[in-house]
C-alpha cells in the first residue's frame, strides 16, 4: 500500500514549461486575429471605395441630355476630367478622379474610368472602376 507521503507533485520546471507553451500557443493565436482584423479593416475600405465609384458612374448614368452635350463638346478637345470628393455616407477620405474619352469603336459611346484613392497605414491606395457609357440610352443623340 503507497503512502499518501510517498506521492509527488509537479516540479517547479514542469510547471515553468508548461505557462511556456501556453504564452507562446496565446501569442501565435493573437497575431492571427491582429492580422485577420487589419485584413477585415481593409476588404471594408475597398468595398467603401467600390461603393463610392459605382455611386459616381450611376449618377453619369443618370445625367441630362444638356449634361451629356457639354461632356461632348469638351472630349471633343480631349479627356473631360473632373474630381469628386468623399462625403459623409462613404468617408471624408476618398477622392475620386473620374475621366470619360469617346470610344475608340463606337463614338456614340464614353469610355468612363473612375479612380478612387485614399491613404490607409501611411500608404496611399486606389481603386479603379471603368465601364462604358452610352448617352443615347437618355435620349441624347450626339
Amino acid at each position: 500500500m503507497a503512502d499518501y507521503f510517498d506521492e509527488q507533485g509537479l516540479s517547479l520546471l514542469e510547471v515553468m514549461m508548461t505557462m511556456f507553451m501556453v504564452a507562446l500557443l496565446s501569442s501565435s493565436l493573437m497575431g492571427g486575429f491582429i492580422v485577420s482584423q487589419k485584413m477585415i479593416k481593409q476588404a471594408g475600405q475597398e468595398t467603401r471605395a467600390s461603393s463610392f465609384a459605382y455611386q459616381i458612374l450611376e449618377d453619369l448614368r443618370a445625367r441630362s441630355a444638356e449634361d451629356w452635350a457639354d461632356i461632348a463638346a469638351e472630349t471633343e478637345k480631349g479627356s473631360y476630367v473632373f474630381e469628386v470628393n468623399g462625403n459623409e455616407s462613404y468617408g471624408m477620405d476618398f477622392q475620386a478622379t473620374v475621366s470619360l474619352d469617346e470610344n475608340q469603336a463606337t463614338p456614340s459611346l464614353y469610355d468612363a474610368q473612375v479612380v478612387v484613392t485614399w491613404e490607409e497605414a501611411g500608404m496611399s491606395r486606389n481603386l479603379e472602376m471603368v465601364t462604358l457609357l452610352n448617352p443615347a440610352l437618355k435620349g441624347v443623340m450626339i
